[in-house]
């Protein structure tokens, strides 16, 4: 009887007990199953996407190149706190689709060939956004010596600001055209049979 009573007196010492054991146990089995600790982990990891690591330089260096894309889109000097959450989006999307892609793209032997992207900038088959940014406007066509000076002086005499926009036009126009083999390989495999 008096067993009990000192169990009774001590329950909640008992309680704090066995759940502190418990948290500890639940908390040292994480650590150890991760095969990392609290100490060791990586908090330059941003995410991981179809096994690859994203470290926080390079997808912050995305995040402000598309930034600054975006600021030049919108004639806007800044960003407001919507609008960086917006480029954060797009940004960890874009390596996401890329990623992804990239192994199924390359699976398929899909690709543009140099010729096939001179052609989409320059050539005969212009690109609509490449229509778009060198339509004369008096004529309201394209305007192809334009392209060609403004890619000749790309190097030299073009702003950073306009560089990297063409850059990121430039993989835009890569990616669409991947896209946009693998979507007709997708649809040529999709064969129905009416009987």
């Amino acid at each position: 009887m008096a067993t009990l009573q000192t169990i009774r007196n001590r329950a909640g010492l008992l309680i704090a007990i066995v759940i502190g054991i418990s948290l500890a146990a639940f908390i040292l089995g994480d650590l150890l199953q991760s095969g990392s600790s609290i100490l060791q982990r990586n908090q330059m990891e941003v995410g991981e996407i179809n096994g690859e690591s994203i470290q926080y330089p390079e997808f912050q260096k995305q995040v402000e190149e598309l930034g600054e894309i975006y600021k030049q889109n919108t004639q806007q000097s800044q960003l407001d706190e919507n609008g960086w959450s917006q480029v954060r989006e797009q940004t960890w999307q874009t390596m996401v689709q890329e990623i992804v892609m990239s192994d199924v793209y390359d699976d398929l032997g899909i690709e543009v060939s140099s010729d096939e992207l001179f052609d989409m900038l320059q050539g005969a088959n212009l690109h609509p956004i490449i229509q778009q940014l060198f339509r004369n406007p008096n004529t309201g066509q394209v305007d192809r010596g334009a392209v060609v000076n403004f890619l000749k002086n790309l190097d030299t005499n073009v702003a950073p600001e306009q560089r990297a926009y063409w850059l990121y036009l430039e993989k835009q126009i890569v990616n669409e055209r991947m896209q946009s083999k693998y979507a007709g390989m997708v649809g040529k495999g999709l064969y129905v049979s009416v009987p």
